[in-house]
């Protein structure tokens, strides 16, 4: 797409921050430029809630006054996303005329959100009228503000607008009538639910008709439309695309099957995690988002539940995103409120940038693959969480490499031959397509383990097969031990965490499947560890997500005198610690050899060290 600071390679726009201030200011330029940040996204309004819901006449106006402080940030090499909300508008702000023509018109009752929002109108994705609207407002913001494009905040996929532009365009893209469709189980009132503690008490939707799942896939494609159209009359009016990203959540697979159809479209993976900070683990998001869109690394933002995060809690989500193909970056104003977390940014981010050319080579390598369905997701899981994701979790504790794929982008057999070990989580819906090619799989000698009651059950059309499928190197397992292991797998108060380790059928089976190992070592559990490599060299990248808050002082326990046996049939010619966490950055390391295996003992990972192996 031509964006190549935000687009190229596994990690790149290694370093930005998100603002969004109460004090009037644009943003803090001299904070962003100390703390090495390469890019900032926020609003030219004072705070999100007045940023989103105004008119371009009314930020025009703003625009003026503080366009001087983008071009601080431009001229010192920081790029400039500012921030539009999008699902709608303030009612108050537009006359009479307008308001009725932007408006979406929507069944059912109105999601919570939508309730304490004051004056908000919600707005519809087809409608070429808002369309139209929004990306006058684009052109603002680029032309007249110096902005290189547009954070498209509040965009809800699945908004079940029943608008004649929505009839009209259904009736002739599928020949259905929406109006006779009931309220979606994924409407915006079914999204809330979702947020409840309990997913059992929702109501499990029935998929089987055709219709209705045709629906939902139509829906989405609306929604990447949107971004689409902004885009090309954007272009059209000032001869250049804005840069567009979007605000999306990785547990909701919606957001993750929209992301697959926006080549061209949307320019990044962003991925607004809630409240997910270490000792808490992100490798999910990363994973999932580096498999959503090829060539652009996920950006992942969250917060504490509590205040602000200690600098090695930072530290530490700074080095899981580098490590696992993406980039973190924390909510802008935590750093406005401390200078030991702007010290910790500077020493991070110029970790990041020294080594960004080496990181951005990375393809992540791993003899394990857990295959994840989006379809399977939305039509027979209807969960808040992905086991995908709980999956994930386990095989990050137990030290496993591994990638996740998705199913959507086609379970290609020759890929799959690479893999020693496939594991299908609670992958209830797998199509005929599918089954084939894992019938092969395992036919040419691959292990699959597949959890869940109902693992394989039901083809693309949600109908039950006969018989379930089986084969001597299939293994089934019933329930779902790893959401419960994922549920657990900390223990102790919240302000001193211990961590258990996977043991089970699961895990064992996981051990024995997964032959040769990639990675043998004695690392604690919540050391995490990734492999990736070049044409050049391997790296090693480990991660100590073991700090927290003890009641009255910093608590961080750094793992010592890990010993490492890493499988590299091609040999190693030298071995080098990098590390933003040790004097210099970087010390040789001495190393053996031992058949197709180098072993090596790491002296310290405080919150991230790499182990670079030069190939032979």
């Amino acid at each position: 797409m031509g964006i190549s600071w935000l687009s190229r390679g596994r990690a790149r726009m290694l370093s930005c921050t998100e603002y969004f201030s109460g004090t009037g200011r644009f943003c803090d330029t001299d904070m962003i430029r100390r703390a090495g940040f390469n890019s900032h996204y926020g609003a030219f309004l004072p705070n999100p809630d007045a940023a989103g819901k105004r008119t371009a006449a009314i930020r025009r106006e703003v625009i003026g006054k503080v366009s001087g402080q983008v071009k601080i940030l431009t001229d010192s090499g920081v790029h400039v996303i500012t921030y539009l909300w999008t699902g709608g508008f303030d009612r108050r702000l537009y006359d009479k005329t307008s308001a009725e023509k932007f408006k979406g018109e929507f069944a059912g009752p109105p999601a919570a959100w939508v309730e304490v929002v004051k004056d908000y109108v919600r707005a519809c994705y087809s409608n070429p009228d808002w369309i139209e609207e929004v990306a006058g407002d684009v052109v603002v913001q680029m032309e007249e503000g110096g902005s290189e494009g547009i954070f498209f905040d509040v965009t809800v996929p699945l908004n079940h607008c029943i608008c004649k532009h929505c009839c009209g365009r259904l009736k002739e893209d599928l020949g259905l009538d929406l109006k006779s469709m009931p309220l979606p189980a994924f409407s915006e009132v079914a999204l809330d639910q979702m947020s409840d503690e309990s997913d059992e008490s929702r109501e499990r939707i029935d998929f089987s008709d055709k219709n209705y799942r045709d629906y939902l896939k139509w829906r989405l494609g609306t929604y990447v439309d949107f971004f689409r159209q902004v885009r090309k009359k954007v272009k059209e009016r000032i001869g250049r695309e804005p840069v567009c990203l979007t605000n999306s959540h990785s547990n909701r697979p919606e957001y993750i099957y929209c992301y697959l159809q926006s080549a061209g479209v949307l320019d990044g993976v962003y991925l607004e995690e809630g409240l997910n900070y270490p000792p808490n683990s992100l490798v999910y998001p990363f994973k999932v988002g580096c498999a959503a869109m090829e060539g652009a690394a996920p950006l992942v933002v969250t917060r504490v539940k509590e205040g602000i995060p200690t600098a090695p809690m930072l530290k530490s989500a700074l080095a899981e995103g580098v490590a696992f193909g993406g980039y973190f970056t924390p909510w802008g104003f935590y750093p406005n409120e401390s200078e030991e977390l702007v010290d910790a940014l500077r020493q991070y981010n110029e970790f990041f940038r020294l080594h960004e050319d080496m990181l951005a080579d990375q393809t992540d390598l791993a003899n394990v693959a857990v295959i994840q369905s989006l379809t399977s997701d939305m039509f027979y899981w209807q969960r808040r969480h992905a086991a995908a994701e709980h999956m994930s979790l386990l095989l990050a504790d137990m030290h496993v490499p591994f990638e996740l794929l998705l199913a959507e982008n086609g379970l290609d057999a020759e890929r799959l031959g690479k893999y020693a070990l496939l594991i299908l989580p609670n992958m209830g819906m797998v199509s005929q397509a599918e089954m084939a090619t894992l019938q092969a799989y395992l036919d040419a000698g691959g292990k699959i383990i597949a959890t869940g009651d109902e693992a394989l059950c039901f083809d693309e059309t949600m109908k039950r097969r006969d018989d379930r499928p089986s084969h001597k190197n299939l293994t089934y397992i019933a329930g779902c031990p790893e959401e419960e292991y994922a549920n657990n797998r900390t223990t102790g108060p919240d302000y001193f965490c211990r961590f258990t380790g996977p043991t089970g059928q699961l895990a064992d089976l996981i051990r024995q499947h997964a032959t040769p190992a990639m990675l043998e070592t004695d690392a604690r559990v919540p050391t995490a560890i990734n492999l990736t490599e070049s044409d050049e060299e391997v790296l090693v990248h480990m991660v100590n997500l073991h700090v927290n808050m003890l009641l009255t002082q910093l608590f961080i326990r750094p793992d010592r005198d890990v010993r490492l046996r890493i499988r590299m049939p091609e040999g190693v010619k030298a071995a080098t610690l990098l590390s933003p966490d040790i004097e210099g950055g970087s010390q040789t390391i001495d190393f053996t050899q031992d058949g197709e295996y180098v072993e090596l003992n790491v002296p310290e990972v405080v919150h991230y060290t790499i182990v670079k192996l030069q190939k032979a």
